[in-house]
């Protein structure tokens, strides 16, 4: 899955504030000032203990957008 155009924003899922998230898919962010940022997991590594956790991810800036929702 590579990351999305702009104009793909609308497929997401923006009905909740939490989600889970696996290996190869993509999350879409959007910060207070209405910048646009897409992380793509590529690794996750979950300990039973309290650390040593990990996760990997590919990200990409959106620099030019306004907010679409």
């Amino acid at each position: 899955m590579e990351f999305p155009s702009p104009n793909e924003f609308i497929n997401f899922d923006f009905s909740s504030r939490a989600k889970s998230v696996n290996v190869g898919e993509i999350v879409l962010l959007e910060n207070n000032h209405h910048k646009f940022a897409a992380l793509k997991v590529t690794k996750v590594v979950w300990k039973k203990e309290n650390i040593g956790h990990l996760l990997k991810f590919k990200y990409k800036i959106y620099k030019e957008i306004e907010s679409i929702l």
